[in-house]
């Protein structure tokens, strides 16, 4: 995709969401549209995600790519959570809960 559609992709971010993450998203966004480029109509993908986590806060991952690879074209994801682990920080101070997901695309 052009740079303009990646920044289009990337504002549905939130401002204070992490550089690290932005990045990710960003590269995710060029793995998504090249796997549309190639996929035949009708075609099925699943990507096995976990969410970022950071010192102050898990990015739920599987939501934004659903919501990124929807915007690319493909159909209304569906998303499968597989696994969900507690996420603490300094090993005592919970932050929340973390899922692994499947997510299944369809062009």
């Amino acid at each position: 995709p052009s740079m303009k559609k990646i920044r289009e992709i990337l504002d549905i971010l939130p401002n204070d969401t992490p550089l690290a993450a932005k990045a990710y998203f960003s590269d995710m966004s060029i793995v998504l549209s090249e796997i549309y480029r190639v996929l035949k109509d009708g075609g099925r993908v699943a990507l096995v995600v976990g969410q970022g986590v950071f010192p102050d806060r898990i990015i739920e991952a599987d939501e934004i790519l659903a919501e990124i690879a929807y915007s690319i074209g493909f159909r209304r994801p569906e998303i499968w959570i597989v696994n969900k682990r507690v996420v603490t920080r300094s090993r005592t101070i919970k932050i929340g809960y973390a899922r692994e997901s499947i997510i299944f695309i369809r062009k």
